[in-house]
């Protein structure tokens, strides 16, 4: 296996699709990407928010190999933060 050209692919991923910081503070606002995650969580996010949408974060819980967001707007389901960016001021 070619490690660097692996590693070359996650690189331009990640700058081409970044991911919500865990340290993002809570009533920050996100936009839901629609990408990154299992099918099983983008299945289900996708059937409850819309690709491209800005939501208020109120909180997230982070854990060792995942991290789970709750929204302002549907405060009682989780959803995996790497479904998310950080939406910059003036977006």
């Amino acid at each position: 296996m070619d490690w660097d050209a692996l590693n070359r692919q996650i690189e331009d991923l990640h700058r081409d699709h970044p991911t919500m910081s865990i340290k993002t503070p809570a009533g920050s606002k996100i936009r839901f990407a629609g990408f990154h995650g299992e099918e099983m969580d983008l299945e289900e996010a996708t059937a409850i928010l819309t690709v491209g949408e800005v939501y208020t974060m109120k909180c997230i819980d982070v854990g060792q190999s995942r991290s789970y967001v709750y929204l302002e707007e549907v405060p009682d389901i989780s959803f995996n933060s790497v479904m998310f960016q950080n939406v910059c001021n003036g977006e």
